[in-house]
């Protein structure tokens, strides 16, 4: 028998600006089971929401706290560990140089701030962007 997981997703007084523009504002989101989905028109601020969700994007205020949950433990869901994003454009963010993209997934990826400049740096120098 497989042990299901339940996801729970809490969100508080969330906001997220793009500039001075308000791209979400949350009061409050409470979500719970196996498999979550974000559903909404577009610019409603689906991609925004995964983005902070993920620690892409930095929120301007509040909380957001996911936890994976089976019949035998609960833990603190890591998005570089447990969460996947698959963005429907070729880059996140476009004003971001190739370079300093891998050194954010490196830095994602890694956990660590520095893994650009180790074991990294043979991808950047592969693809020839530094």
């Amino acid at each position: 028998m497989i042990n299901q997981r339940e996801i729970i997703l809490n969100i508080k007084d969330l906001t997220v600006f793009y500039d001075k523009i308000k791209a979400l504002d949350i009061k409050s989101l409470n979500l719970q089971g196996s498999i979550l989905g974000i559903l909404g028109r577009n610019g409603s601020g689906k991609s925004t929401l995964i983005k902070t969700i993920l620690g892409l994007l930095p929120p301007s205020s509040g909380s957001i706290n996911i936890t994976i949950e089976n019949s035998i433990e609960k833990i603190e869901a890591i998005p570089s560990q447990h969460m996947a994003y698959s963005p429907e454009e070729g880059s996140i963010f476009s004003d971001v140089s190739i370079e300093e993209y891998i050194k954010l997934w490196c830095r994602l990826k890694q956990n660590d701030k520095n893994y650009d400049k180790k074991d990294g740096l043979k991808y950047i120098e592969k693809l020839g962007v530094n």
